[in-house]
């Protein structure tokens, strides 16, 4: 085994360094990370079958609660770059669930809408993520999903960047 500098440095500085190299909040924010993991993989199951990715799914959902968003409107929701998005709209483009219009007065910019097959498909994503949800949240009283909930909240209040 290679020798690791930075695991000796600890070693010798902090008494009992293996067991306390990690924190509480090192332990916690693994957790928090595992649970997205797993939730990503799940979404990435279950929507196989639709061949779309958890981006698409999620452009989808956000154009249906604002239709007509522009490609930079939809980037800065899903928080990717314009390219990824281009990207993922050819996609849905290509499999007949979105449609792009010319913005009346500025044929360089496309609003973006939803077809009649997204609409139809719609009801069937949103049961997949509803047993994905379901399942993630089974055995936790009401009460300690809200409490969770509020530091969740809280803690990303305080990592805000803006």
């Amino acid at each position: 085994m290679l020798p690791n500098p930075m695991a000796e440095q600890i070693a010798r500085k902090v008494p009992s360094a293996k067991k306390s190299a990690l924190t509480r909040e090192d332990e916690f924010a693994f957790l928090i990370e595992e649970v997205l993991r797993k939730l990503r993989r799940s979404f990435d199951e279950a929507l196989d079958r639709f061949g779309l990715s958890r981006s698409q799914w999620r452009a989808l959902f956000y154009l249906f609660v604002t239709p007509g968003m522009t490609q930079t409107e939809l980037a800065r929701r899903l928080e990717l770059e314009r390219a990824s998005v281009g990207s993922a709209v050819d996609r849905l483009e290509s499999l007949g669930l979105l449609e792009r219009r010319a913005l009346p007065g500025d044929r360089r910019v496309w609003t973006l809408h939803l077809s009649r097959k997204a609409l139809a498909i719609l009801p069937e994503l949103r049961r997949e993520a509803d047993g994905i949800y379901a399942a993630m949240v089974g055995g936790i009283a009401g009460s300690e999903l809200k409490a969770a909930r509020s530091v969740l909240r809280r803690m990303s209040d305080n990592l805000k960047a803006d």
